[in-house]
């Protein structure tokens, strides 16, 4: 069953029962608004696939609402398609400059406008898809650094407002150079491969595994009290350890903090600091003697390393 949800702006009643007539063959969600600033915020909230708007509307231009709608950060990446009465040239150029994908004009045919619906539509999959790739790590197919640091951000802000508890994992595969010395380049790669996947399928569907890069990988973890991440932490050191392999298997280092365990005053500065307490935890173990796993304590000496370039948050 499709996913796709339309919204369509337009200040006529009539209008929005056409659409939902005409649109219902598609299997799409149609959401409605009857101006410009409703429409906008359900943009935002909503996050459709596709936007429908009317050109002249009783108190705004369609042409200003769609260069808000592009210059939105929220909105910028959704297809508009325009629904207007003018079919001369200039309005289709102003239309189109103005950041619309397409036009519509009216009085409408249903069959033209589903396929040039359908049009917007594949256009919207192809975006996330492409920004999908963008953010994928091509050797392990895990999330890479950019995308790591924006889902990071995201999933602290969220924990900071409802006091959610929310952990941030290092790990970090040992004597990574000893392995592609013995093993080549192709070998180093195989093992960071093969402990990607299984890392990747002990973990919850809320969890979000990335690579940051070399041999390091990282976990986001929501809903984890300290109990349970202690208990996580020493699976996934097990795991690790009793992947099959004919060579002397592999082993990770893991530190561990919880968002509760650092001090902030915005969800900005957390971010930075639960990524430093983590890699504190995570040095922590290598200098134990690695294959092992700590979490975060106000006991450890807390380190000065770089944290994540941080996006800031939305106000």
């Amino acid at each position: 069953m499709s996913t796709d949800t339309v919204l369509v702006i337009d200040d006529s009643m009539l209008i929005h029962n056409l659409l939902d007539v005409w649109l219902k063959p598609e299997n799409v969600t149609v959401l409605h608004a009857m101006d410009g600033t409703t429409g906008l915020a359900m943009a935002i909230e909503k996050q459709p696939s596709l936007i429908l708007l009317d050109l002249v509307l009783e108190h705004e231009s369609g042409y200003d609402v769609v260069r808000t709608l592009i210059e939105c950060p929220q909105t910028m990446d959704i297809p508009v398609i325009i629904l207007t009465g003018a079919a001369d040239t200039e309005n289709k150029v102003r239309c189109l400059d103005a950041g619309a994908v397409d036009y519509v004009t009216k009085p409408f045919d249903p069959a033209e406008l589903r396929a040039r619906a359908r049009v917007g539509l594949r256009l919207r999959r192809y975006q996330e898809l492409l920004s999908r790739q963008a953010r994928i790590d091509a050797l392990t197919a895990c999330w890479n650094r950019g995308y790591l640091d924006e889902r990071l951000l995201a999933e602290v802000s969220t924990a900071w407002r409802h006091g959610r508890p929310v952990a941030f994992i290092l790990i970090d595969l040992d004597h990574f150079k000893q392995i592609n010395d013995s093993r080549g380049h192709a070998g180093g790669d195989r093992a960071l491969q093969s402990i990607a996947e299984h890392l990747r399928h002990t973990l919850r569907a809320g969890d979000t595994l990335g690579r940051l890069g070399g041999d390091e990988f990282a976990i986001i973890a929501r809903e984890t009290p300290k109990d349970g991440l202690t208990h996580l932490v020493e699976r996934l050191v097990e795991l690790v350890r009793s992947i099959p392999d004919d060579r002397g298997g592999y082993s990770v280092s893991v530190g561990a903090a919880l968002l509760s365990q650092v001090c902030a005053s915005s969800p900005d500065e957390a971010t930075r600091a639960i990524y430093r307490a983590a890699d504190t935890a995570l040095y922590e173990a290598k200098r134990r003697g690695r294959n092992q796993a700590v979490v975060y304590n106000d006991d450890l000496e807390p380190r000065s390393v770089e944290a994540p370039v941080v996006l800031k948050t939305a106000s």
